[in-house]
């Protein structure tokens, strides 16, 4: 079966797409180490930034249902970051002061543009 695109054809459309991201993500990933008093102590660190692009998700932006009498809002969204970008489920992405938790990747096939994930807004 032939290529729909040639490799050069997808590194061009690749750098093309680098002008549609105009935002900046910190990515974090989770770490574990032992505290002081000898428990462990989950803490995120950052391990990189890339530019991206942050949309809502339609029908899933609200109603997480009733939490202790309150409803509990998620605020879902769709990252796109290039192609590239070391991106896994469970870190957590700053964008401006919002902090996302990642919790799927859309890696369903093998020339990709860019990158795609599904997020949440971070109970911190």
């Amino acid at each position: 079966m032939a290529e729909l695109l040639s490799a050069a054809e997808l590194t061009a459309l690749r750098a093309d797409v680098l002008g549609l991201l105009p935002g900046t993500a910190i990515i974090s990933r989770l770490t574990t180490s032992v505290g002081t008093a000898g428990f462990p102590a989950r803490t995120y660190a950052a391990v990189g930034t890339a530019v991206c692009r942050l949309d809502p998700v339609a029908n899933r932006s609200a109603g997480g249902g009733i939490v202790a009498s309150q409803d509990a809002l998620a605020y879902y969204r769709t990252l796109t970051v290039p192609y590239n970008t070391d991106l896994r489920a469970n870190d957590r992405v700053t964008i401006d002061t919002r902090v996302y938790s990642v919790t799927r990747l859309d890696d369903d096939h093998d020339a990709r543009i860019v990158r795609r994930a599904e997020m949440v807004k971070a109970d911190l």
